[in-house]
Protein backbone atom coordinates (compact mmCIF):
# COMPACT_ATOMS: atom_id res chain seq x y z
CA UNK A 1 0.00 0.00 0.00
CA UNK A 2 0.61 3.95 -0.65
CA UNK A 3 1.47 6.44 2.40
CA UNK A 4 -1.89 7.72 1.27
CA UNK A 5 -4.19 5.03 0.95
CA UNK A 6 -7.11 4.39 2.99
CA UNK A 7 -6.36 2.24 5.73
CA UNK A 8 -9.07 -0.81 5.12
CA UNK A 9 -8.11 -3.38 8.06
CA UNK A 10 -10.71 -6.75 7.93
CA UNK A 11 -9.28 -8.84 10.67
CA UNK A 12 -8.79 -7.79 14.47
CA UNK A 13 -4.87 -8.03 13.78
CA UNK A 14 -5.36 -5.16 10.98
CA UNK A 15 -7.89 -3.25 12.80
CA UNK A 16 -5.20 -3.10 15.35
CA UNK A 17 -2.12 -1.93 13.14
CA UNK A 18 -4.77 0.69 11.89
CA UNK A 19 -5.16 1.80 15.57
CA UNK A 20 -1.56 1.78 15.88
CA UNK A 21 -0.50 3.56 13.04
CA UNK A 22 -3.60 6.23 13.73
CA UNK A 23 -1.62 7.11 16.83
CA UNK A 24 1.47 7.38 15.68
CA UNK A 25 0.46 9.80 12.80
CA UNK A 26 -0.42 12.12 15.86
CA UNK A 27 3.52 12.80 16.44
CA UNK A 28 5.19 15.22 15.23
CA UNK A 29 6.19 13.71 11.11
CA UNK A 30 9.88 14.33 11.96
CA UNK A 31 9.65 11.88 14.95
CA UNK A 32 8.35 8.92 13.49
CA UNK A 33 8.39 6.58 10.22
CA UNK A 34 5.87 4.15 9.25
CA UNK A 35 6.92 0.58 8.07
CA UNK A 36 4.33 -1.52 6.73
CA UNK A 37 6.27 -5.03 7.05
CA UNK A 38 4.43 -8.25 6.21
CA UNK A 39 3.71 -10.89 9.04
CA UNK A 40 7.58 -11.58 10.51
CA UNK A 41 8.23 -14.72 11.70
CA UNK A 42 11.03 -15.88 14.03
CA UNK A 43 11.92 -19.39 15.19
CA UNK A 44 9.96 -18.90 18.30
CA UNK A 45 7.35 -16.43 17.44
CA UNK A 46 4.23 -17.57 18.49
CA UNK A 47 2.67 -18.17 15.29
CA UNK A 48 5.53 -20.64 14.66
CA UNK A 49 5.29 -22.13 18.18
CA UNK A 50 1.57 -22.86 17.51
CA UNK A 51 1.97 -24.37 13.69
CA UNK A 52 4.43 -26.34 14.96
CA UNK A 53 2.54 -27.83 18.01
CA UNK A 54 -0.33 -28.72 15.78
CA UNK A 55 1.93 -30.06 13.28
CA UNK A 56 3.45 -32.69 15.91
CA UNK A 57 -0.24 -33.11 17.83
CA UNK A 58 -2.18 -33.81 14.34
CA UNK A 59 -4.33 -31.55 15.33
CA UNK A 60 -6.12 -28.58 13.22
CA UNK A 61 -4.53 -25.21 12.92
CA UNK A 62 -6.53 -22.22 12.12
CA UNK A 63 -6.00 -20.53 8.88
CA UNK A 64 -7.91 -17.03 8.62
CA UNK A 65 -9.80 -16.88 4.99
CA UNK A 66 -9.72 -15.11 2.42
CA UNK A 67 -6.74 -13.14 3.58
CA UNK A 68 -3.72 -12.22 1.48
CA UNK A 69 -0.79 -11.70 3.54
CA UNK A 70 3.32 -12.16 2.57
CA UNK A 71 5.58 -13.42 5.58
CA UNK A 72 8.89 -13.22 5.70
CA UNK A 73 11.68 -14.09 8.51
CA UNK A 74 13.30 -12.23 11.24
CA UNK A 75 16.75 -13.41 9.86
CA UNK A 76 15.50 -12.08 6.29
CA UNK A 77 15.33 -8.53 7.50
CA UNK A 78 18.14 -8.53 9.59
Amino acid sequence: SYEKDPLLAKSEYGKFKVSTENIIRNLPESKYNILRLPMVLGVNSPRVIQLKDASRKKTEFEVFPNLIISITTANKLA
